[in-house]
This record gives C-alpha cells, structure tokens and sequence, in this order.
C-alpha cells in the first residue's frame, strides 16, 4: 500500500517520483521513479480546437481539445498517469496489501486551570506513551526518574489488567531532564522507528498539543519527517502514516451497533469490557502524590487502543479502501481523491484527462435526497425499508455519470431509445457504460466475490467445529 507519492526536481527539471509503501515486513520502503522530463513533465491544458499544440490522442471528460503545458508541479491527475504507464511488475509491491507495525500514543500534559487547550498548549508535556502493538511493549517517556521496584510494579499491574488476553508486555521507562529533550527526543528519534502511528483523538488532540509544544519550546517538528517536509493543516510528516483511532471508529466501524459517545472510556468498555484507570481527585493530584499510579495510567490508555483495534480490527477497512482504490493511506478520508483517482484511471482509459482549473465557478448548491416530513403519533404496523447499495444501484441503473449527462427534458421532448430518463426529468446517455457504471460494477463483482469467498470459509470454520465436537 502506498503512503506518500513525492514529485522531485532537480535544476527545474523533474527528477523522479518518491513513493513510500508499506513492504511485507510492514515497514516504510521507498521506490523511486526516474522521469525524463520532456516526456513526463507536463499537465493538461484545454485549448482552441485549432491550436497547432492540440493532442490528437486525447480530450477532455466533456470532449474539449487538450494540449500539454510544460510544468515541474505534476498535479495528482498526471500522477495517476504516470503510474497507470508503470509495468505490473513494478507496480505489484507498491499495491501489496501488506499491514504495518502499528504504534500508539498517548500523552498526558500538566493541568492548571482547566484541561489544558491543544491550540495554545500552554502546560508541559508530562509523559509519552508509545505502545509497540507488534512486540507487546510500552515505552514510557517522562520527566521524573523511578526506581526499578516503581517499574517492576507498573509492568506488573499492566499484565494483570489485561491478564484475559493472554498477553505478555514489556515496560520501558525513559527518564528525562527537560521536557525540551523528551520532546525532541520523541521527534527525532522515536517517530522515525514508527511506520504507523495511531491513538485516541492524537490528531485533534495529542499530535496538534505536541506540534503547538514545539513551537513554544523552540523545536522544529519537521525532523520527524525523512524529507524534513510536514504535509497539511494538521502538519503531518510525509512518508509515513499518522491517523487517529477516534476518527476510524467514527467512519467505518460496524461492530458496536450504539455508541453512547466516542470517549475512550465507553469505546474501551463496551469493545474489550475494560475501561480507563479510575483514580481520586484530579490528573494534577495524580502527578503530584501518585506520580507511579501516574505513569500506570497513561501506560493502559495506550494499550486500550491496541484492544480496541484488535476487538473492532477498523483500521483493517481504512488499509484495504487504499489498496482497492490505488490510493495513498494518507488520503483515505477524503471521498473526492478516491473518486478522482478512480475516475481519472477510467476516463484515461478511453482516452480522456481532468484539466485542473485554478480559478473554480462560484460554488453552487443543489437539492439532495428527499426527505419526508413524519406523522406525529404513535401508530401500529410500521415497516422500515432498507435498500442495500441504493445511491450506487441508482447510479448503475441510470448510467450516472458526468459525461452521460445530456439535457434536461422539455415540455413535450421524447427521449431515444438509447437514453435513459429519470424521474426529475434528467437524460442520461444509456448507449455504452458510463465511467461511474464502470467504476462501481467493478467494485460490486470484486466485493460479490470476496463475499462468498467469505462464505466459503465460514461453512468451512463450521464443519471444523463440528468435527472437534
């Protein structure tokens, strides 16, 4: 699975694409791209008809002549091209479904007056908590020195918390002088060794504290980055995968059926039956009078994640939506680069490409689903319908697409026999399959596959079972 896709230049000229995937042993790998740049170093333009420059191979998805633009910043339409010219062969790795080591963080950071905001991260960092989900370890940074009886109890009372797993984890403790040198040790070092970074609400939250801690302690956070490059509002490192647990379980988790609220406590609860570390009075009183209790605490908060993904295994959705839809994991939240990408394959396929526009039409506002207005009262003999698939089932039958697209129908208009009409009164060419028709009977006969493969296995898992009874 592909993370990041870097476009390199050197003297003005392209250079190569740096791309990071995930490898089998579910670390970082690089592969690198050579591009010539009078070949590949383009974007899509439209142009006049009688433009001299106009290409002859292709348009654009509305039929406007094209023509290229020399440019060193590839926009993510021509990325796509260019990796839909790489051989199989070289392309294989970078598609494997191959699942990372995960890490999990957790910080606690010294209250004052009030939980401490992340937007001015006012208060010290008090402690790191980075839980290897591969090798059952805790590592522990902090900023007071404990004594090995104090580390021997901590590991211990972690193993007895979770003893139902089965489990076995190791604690490391890390004391250090300032919070300066945890924090710059925690950028600098630790990131480095995590391919997959994960945590309750870290990108609200946790990393944006750290990230505003550094600028008051006068870190540069770029460090954690392989490139020295941050990525986004949220100033992510490039080549390498943070996202937040919260936002997963959020979006695409279907096991626990009602959630109250998406704290840790309940999640935790109601997923592995364990919550959080009760202590009395508050997180400060905690610090100052059970500082081991303490580090106890932050410690479980991360080792709940762990459970909590291995219960709910969300996070396995958000892998394999990036492997399905080519995509970087960096970009699986965002529904309109999956469609993009996806689209962009389609269209270029039957020899059409996106032009980016900079200067975008005021954006317009559209009518969505129709939704009736309830009879107040109780009544008797109510059903409830429930169409599996209905936008992507009425987009297939229809043949949506925006190039189908052909009128609106008139007063009195008859649509052909090769159109299809629906009910608002939109014609639609119906004569060959449209790019989204295409699209989604794809997914549609992969996923209709992977289900009765599914199937399969559970019938399989059952005559097992019964042959050990």
């Amino acid at each position: 699975m592909i993370i990041d896709i870097q476009v390199r230049s050197e003297h003005d000229k392209l250079k190569d694409l740096y791309i990071s995937y995930f490898d089998k042993n579910g670390d970082i790998a690089f592969h690198t791209l050579p591009l010539n740049h009078d070949r590949d170093g383009f974007v899509w333009e439209e142009c006049a008809p009688i433009d001299k420059r106009a290409n002859k191979n292709f348009i654009t998805w509305d039929g406007k002549c094209v023509r290229r633009m020399p440019s060193t910043r590839l926009n993510k339409y021509r990325i796509e091209e260019i990796l839909m010219l790489m051989s199989e062969e070289e392309l294989a790795p970078l598609l494997e479904f191959n699942i990372p080591k995960k890490f999990i963080i957790d910080i606690e950071t010294e209250v004052i007056d009030g939980f401490p905001d992340a937007e001015t991260a006012a208060n010290r960092v008090l402690s790191i908590s980075i839980v290897n989900s591969t090798d059952k370890k805790v590592t522990v940074l902090a900023l007071r020195p404990l004594e090995k009886t104090d580390l021997t109890k901590i590991e211990s009372d972690i193993n007895k918390y979770f003893e139902k797993f089965g489990d076995t984890w190791k604690l490391n403790y890390l004391a250090f002088e300032s919070e300066y040198d945890m924090v710059y040790s925690f950028f600098s070092k630790f990131i480095h060794k995590m391919p997959c970074i994960t945590g309750w609400n870290l990108i609200n939250y946790d990393w944006q504290y750290l990230i505003n801690r550094c600028a008051r302690l006068k870190i540069d956070p770029a460090i954690c980055s392989s490139t020295g490059v941050l990525i986004g509002k949220n100033m992510l490192p490039q080549h390498r995968l943070i996202v937040d647990y919260l936002e997963i379980v959020q979006k695409w988790d279907r096991v626990i059926k009602i959630k109250e609220n998406f704290k840790l406590d309940y999640i935790a609860e109601v997923a592995t039956g364990l919550g959080k570390i009760k202590y009395n009075g508050s997180l400060r009183d905690l610090y100052e009078q059970e500082f081991v209790k303490f580090i106890y605490y932050n410690a479980v908060d991360s080792v709940l994640v762990h459970y909590i993904d291995k219960k709910l295994n969300t996070l396995a959705t958000f892998f394999k939506l990036a492997q399905v839809s080519r995509i970087e994991t960096n970009r699986v939240f965002s529904p309109v680069w999956t469609l993009d990408c996806l689209m962009t394959r389609e269209f270029f396929n039957r020899g059409c490409v996106f032009v980016a526009k900079e200067n975008v039409a005021e954006q317009q506002h559209f009518e969505g689903a129709y939704v009736k207005e309830p009879v107040h009262g109780l009544h008797e003999w109510v059903t409830c319908y429930d169409f599996a698939s209905l936008y992507p089932t009425i987009i297939r039958q229809f043949n949506l697409s925006p190039e189908s697209f052909k009128r609106k129908l008139q007063t009195d208009e008859k649509f052909m026999e090769d159109e299809i009409m629906t009910s608002n009164g939109n014609i639609f060419d119906d004569s060959k399959d449209s790019v989204l028709r295409t699209i989604i009977n794809d997914l549609y006969a992969r996923r209709k596959k992977t289900k009765k493969k599914m199937l399969d296995i559970n019938k399989e898992i059952d005559v097992l079972f019964k042959a050990l009874k």
